[in-house]
């Protein structure tokens, strides 16, 4: 709706929301450790989160998370955060999921449909 911008903070480790009218800042999802942890928005960890898209409909987002080596999915009603893609381990390698691997992904874009991102 506008109202807000989300970002990846890096060295935080987190997605922080920043709402325009004031310039509120709170953390999405994201304890600030270092990690590769999914779960609720709090208790999930992220290694420097570099980038991210919001879905069209603007359920969730998608994080490039650099250092964890993963694409992850933050859904922005309730922070929960699941890895999309991505070991952990830095390589290049295609295939589904956990299948697959990253050499520090640091930028995305979710298709118009929301369908499918490049990352």
């Amino acid at each position: 709706d506008g109202s807000f911008a989300l970002v990846a903070d890096a060295r935080g480790n987190a997605v922080r929301r920043v709402d325009l009218d004031g310039g509120r800042v709170s953390t999405v999802a994201g304890s600030g450790e270092w990690d590769l942890i999914d779960g609720p928005g709090s208790s999930a960890a992220f290694a420097s989160p570099a980038g991210l898209a919001v879905a069209p409909d603007g359920s969730f987002a998608l994080v490039a998370d650099a250092r964890g080596n993963a694409v992850r999915r933050v859904d922005l009603d309730g922070g929960r955060v699941s890895t999309v893609a991505g070991s952990g381990e830095w390589d290049l390698i295609d295939g589904p999921g956990s299948s697959a691997a990253f050499a520090s992904p640091a930028g995305l874009a979710v298709a118009p449909d929301g369908s499918f991102a490049l990352v």
